[in-house]
């Protein structure tokens, strides 16, 4: 960062190239002080125009996401641990699968906590949160959370409370005695959305418009809420589509139980009446029997999802259930995802 700083804070505003030369490879540039800049066609090709980066192979929203609904479980994405643990070409095919798909198994997963959390570090690093790190835990309320009871939980995402929620979760059930139930189900958000805005438009446009106010304020000396309020959906602003509608989805924050009061509007108190019943549309939408991947979790097989994407939630249960997973960030993920299926060269070149 002193570098540039140095660089930047030297820069005459008034100066001028010395030397302009055109080549096969690009453009050469000879500065006052003697130095040449060497710019590829490629890049400079790329850099004219802000909407050129977005389409790169290697952006993280680059359109190569396949939407689904119930029908994807007769063909689930999945790979063996073996050979994810083996190389990282295995860990940038089960990456590629997680971003496509926006889930993954891992089939053959030593029923182990140990094991599956070496897993989960050969994408990144654990995240912490105030759950701790990895976590290996069963239905004790230990931490007032619903998720540590044996109640049915609707379709959610993790983390709506954090300016920057996790971007993956792992779930790996270690075993479930004496009881029955506990059905997982994952709904795809994205597809979940699309739905909502090819049925109404005006529904979809109020949650990625209105902020919510999020929180996690359960347990005693703990409140917390994100730098600002998101709505349900988030898009990517792009100056140069101004309609929400043309703009690409990224992130999914669905969780009544984390949710506040919406504001109401100052004049009317239509807005909010206006949320709502977008809301309650979306709701409809995502615990529609064809929207939702069923399954029932087993020891041995892990599954990891895209926590921006991704809903889960689960039957309730009897019994004893342990389960172990964590977090990872989205950042770090999608740059373990960049440098496990490009060399490096080609990341810089896409990037810089």
């Amino acid at each position: 960062m002193l570098r540039w700083k140095l660089l930047i804070g030297k820069v005459v505003p008034s100066i001028m190239p010395q030397e302009v030369t055109t080549e096969v490879s690009g453009l050469n540039v000879t500065w006052p002080d003697g130095h040449m800049s060497v710019y590829p066609w490629k890049w400079l090709y790329r850099h004219r125009d802000s909407r050129k980066l977005k389409s790169t192979i290697l952006s993280e929203t680059a359109d190569d996401t396949v939407y689904w609904s119930s029908e994807i479980e007769n063909n689930a994405p999945s790979i063996h641990y073996d050979e994810v643990m083996a190389s990282d070409k295995g860990v940038g095919k089960w990456t590629s699968m997680i971003k496509k798909y926006g889930f993954c198994y891992v089939d053959g997963c030593p029923v182990d906590p140990d094991k599956t959390q070496k897993l989960l570090e050969r994408i990144a690093f654990i995240r912490q949160t105030h759950y701790g790190g990895f976590y290996d835990f069963t239905s004790d309320l230990m931490l007032k959370d619903t998720a540590y009871t044996t109640e049915a939980l609707g379709p959610h995402t993790d983390n709506t409370y954090f300016t920057d929620p996790s971007g993956l979760q792992m779930f790996h059930l270690l075993s479930h005695e004496e009881g029955t139930g506990g059905e997982s189900f994952f709904v795809d958000g994205f597809n979940a959305a699309h739905a909502l805005e090819r049925e109404d438009p005006l529904k979809y446009k109020q949650l990625c418009k209105t902020p919510v106010p999020w929180h996690a304020s359960g347990n005693k000396g703990m409140t917390i809420t994100p730098a600002q309020s998101y709505p349900v959906l988030n898009t990517l602003y792009e100056p140069y589509q101004d309609k929400i509608e043309a703009r690409t989805l990224y992130q999914v924050r669905w969780n009544n139980a984390d949710r506040g009061v919406i504001p109401i509007e100052k004049r009317t108190g239509t807005a909010v009446a206006l949320w709502y019943e977008a809301a309650r549309s979306f709701d409809t939408i995502l615990k529609r029997k064809d929207m939702q991947y069923r399954v029932q979790l087993e020891p041995g097989r892990a599954i990891i999802f895209d926590n921006w994407r991704v809903l889960h939630a689960r039957e309730a249960f009897t019994g004893k259930r342990r389960m172990c997973g964590g977090y990872i960030n989205r950042d770090d993920w999608i740059s373990r995802w960049r440098n496990t299926n490009w060399e490096r060269q080609e990341v810089l070149n896409e990037i810089l």
